[in-house]
């Protein structure tokens, strides 16, 4: 099919389609024109439902595989078939500053956050936190708050255990949620080297201890030896990473203080087949399991679903509590003394 177009005094030849082809290009065309012309011109929450393909009359979609949306509050309402109910409101994107507006409530995810869902911003209020983002975990099941509380402290949430984990108050103070429940770092995930401008403090108040008694005469001995085997060493790693650079350290081996304590009678011996165990604060042994490797995953469009992480070998790690051990060194020299001086 060809059709004639004069312009300017010249005649030019058009060849156009077939003629269903032309005619179903022309509605397709005409329908996205329309909806779009639709979802512009001043869209209300009672009307518009600029959806293609399909798309119900009145406040709720009728049949499965429809949908369409409404704009109110600053936000778009995304209604599916069988419901009145919105199921989420969706951000506008400002065009003049490229920010995403959502309502007072809205949300990603759904307002209950069904155990499905990544995640939502802007929920409504979850343990006084506003506004709050929550993070759902598939798989381990673990969901995630955080927020403003109505005094101003930003707060790290626990869902399922129903307790704040962490918070930051007004003065910028991080704080454990829990009094003395926590720990920072682990036996594997160790930090490396911690800056401050005093000394940390440690709870040293008698109400909270049992009555204090002297070392007895085989915690002198080993008081004694053990400040006989402090001396310079380096750490393996460092030396692979720095060579003869690599710092050199004071201190004791923790493997060389559990064997005096146990010749001492104190503690009982270390055996290869059972795992270590010590009632004195100052000498410590951690275990932990091995994990499988985690590799990358990301969706079609390249976004980063879950992190590559190592696999990380099962192993063991024996430690000190260095004030605990000073004290200890300390008792035991001013006992030594004490008995020197009665024989005087």
């Amino acid at each position: 099919m060809s059709e004639s177009l004069a312009v300017a005094g010249s005649i030019i030849e058009v060849v156009l389609p077939p003629d269903n082809v032309y005619a179903k290009a022309m509605a397709d065309a005409a329908a996205a024109s329309a909806a779009l012309a639709q979802f512009y011109s001043g869209v209300t929450a009672a009307a518009s439902r600029p959806i293609y393909p399909d798309y119900a009359t009145g406040n709720a979609a009728t049949s499965a595989g429809q949908f369409f949306f409404v704009a109110a509050s600053g936000s778009y309402a995304l209604y599916v078939h069988g419901t009145a109910t919105a199921l989420a409101p969706f951000p506008i994107l400002d065009p003049a500053t490229g920010r995403l507006i959502v309502a007072a409530d809205a949300s990603f995810g759904g307002a209950t956050a069904p155990s499905n869902t990544a995640g939502y911003l802007g929920q409504a209020q979850v343990n006084g936190l506003y506004p709050c983002i929550s993070l759902n975990g598939t798989v381990a099941g673990r969901k995630w708050s955080m927020g403003v509380s109505a005094t101003g402290i930003w707060e790290l949430w626990d869902n399922n255990a129903a307790a704040t984990r962490l918070t930051v108050d007004t003065s910028g103070n991080i704080l454990f949620g829990g009094d003395g429940t926590q720990d920072l770092g682990g036996p594997s995930r160790r930090g490396d080297t911690a800056f401050f401008q005093v000394g940390a403090i440690n709870t040293c108040d008698g109400r909270e201890k049992t009555p204090r008694r002297p070392l007895t005469a085989g915690e002198v001995r080993a008081a004694k030896r053990i400040a006989g085997i402090i001396g310079i060493f380096q750490y393996l790693r460092e030396v692979e990473l720095k060579g003869d650079a690599a710092r050199h350290h004071c201190g004791p081996i923790a493997q060389e203080i559990w064997a005096i304590m146990a010749d001492e009678g104190l503690i009982d011996p270390l055996q290869e087949t059972v795992d270590p165990d010590c009632c004195y604060g100052l000498l410590g042994w951690d275990r932990w399991d091995a994990q499988p490797a985690v590799e990358e995953v990301r969706d079609e469009e390249g976004n980063l679903i879950v992190a590559a992480r190592p696999a990380r070998e099962a192993g063991e790690r024996f430690n000190i509590r260095e004030g605990q051990l000073a004290f200890f060194m300390i008792a035991g020299q001013e006992a030594r003394l004490a008995a020197l001086e009665a024989g005087l």
